[in-house]
């Protein structure tokens, strides 16, 4: 995900504090000791430097990969000539990162190119939208939903969806490329999308980009269904094994960490559907059970819980 890459490229938090509000409020966590966060919070980094890395992810998104690599160069030249090693080594790492994430982008239209290519796929089960993002003449990332067997593709649904998703993803691109032919609602979705143009690809590079979204969004749908019969597979299983009436739809697992005598916490782990739901995790720290073994503690979790 290009997403993820620019914020590894660039050593962005992934904690959930604001910035650039939040510049110096703070201690800097364990990300930015192991190197994977520029510790904003530690106050070490100025507004003017933030917003600096702000624009180059801005500009990383948008494609710039050489031009950003070229001008990162420059910067470790100079710290490192002013023998501000920490700050070189850090302009190094990002240009490194940048020319990875060029590596693996393919080009497949003129460098100019700034679209979204649009590709449908539907079945009797359910379908599927793929959005190929092309920036600089190429695919720098791409987004795929998925839709239930009771959810029909028609001109109009399609037309409403595309609405709702630019102006929530609150950015549109010079030109989208649809291959599904929304006929008359492609002019009222052109005219809700200010400064976009809406294509309908025939023929070559825009037409073979139109064919591959599609295709995208074949195979992401089939890999989801084949995950879904495996994570099922697999929760029959071990509904059988501890001899449970129904297949379980939400499991919890709890842990225990200690910290001496005085800091203990309880960790909770949760699956939603076989798959690991990372937002409904919790933790607890233990007070009644301090200085117990991890029996009581676990007890006091589950009992809290």
């Amino acid at each position: 995900n290009i997403v993820s890459a620019a914020t590894v490229a660039f050593c962005f938090p992934t904690c959930n504090r604001r910035f650039p509000a939040e510049l110096g409020k703070g201690r800097p966590c364990l990300n930015y000791h192991i190197g994977r966060c520029m510790g904003f919070c530690s106050g070490k980094l100025s507004r003017g430097e933030y917003m600096a890395r702000v624009e180059g992810v801005k500009r990383l998104l948008g494609g710039d990969c050489v031009g950003l690599a070229k001008e990162l160069e420059e910067k470790m030249n100079q710290a490192a000539e002013a023998m501000d090693y920490e700050r070189a080594a850090s302009y190094r790492d990002s240009m490194r990162a940048v020319l990875k994430i060029r590596d693996k982008q393919h080009i497949v239209a003129s460098p100019t190119t700034e679209a979204d290519v649009i590709g449908i796929y539907a079945d009797d089960a359910g379908s599927a939208i793929s959005v190929l993002m092309v920036r600089g003449g190429a695919i720098t990332d791409r987004e795929t939903m998925f839709f239930g067997a009771e959810e029909k593709i028609n001109p109009s649904a399609i037309a409403s969806l595309l609405g709702r998703y630019y102006t929530l993803r609150g950015f549109t691109p010079k030109e989208i490329w649809c291959g599904y032919d929304l006929g008359e609602e492609a002019a009222l979705l052109e005219q809700s999308l200010t400064g976009t143009k809406l294509l309908l690809p025939k023929r070559g590079e825009k037409r073979a980009l139109a064919d591959r979204a599609e295709t995208n969004a074949k195979e992401q749908l089939l890999h989801r269904r084949s995950e879904n019969e495996r994570q099922n597979g697999f929760l029959a299983s071990f509904a059988s094994f501890l001899q449970l009436e129904v297949v379980p739809e939400r499991i919890e697992s709890y842990d225990i960490s200690n910290s001496g005598d005085d800091f203990i916490t309880a960790g909770m782990v949760v699956l939603k559907g076989g798959r690991f739901a990372k937002k409904l995790y919790r933790s607890f720290n233990i007070k009644e059970s301090a200085g117990q073994d991890d029996f009581a503690a676990t007890a006091e979790a589950l009992r809290r819980r």
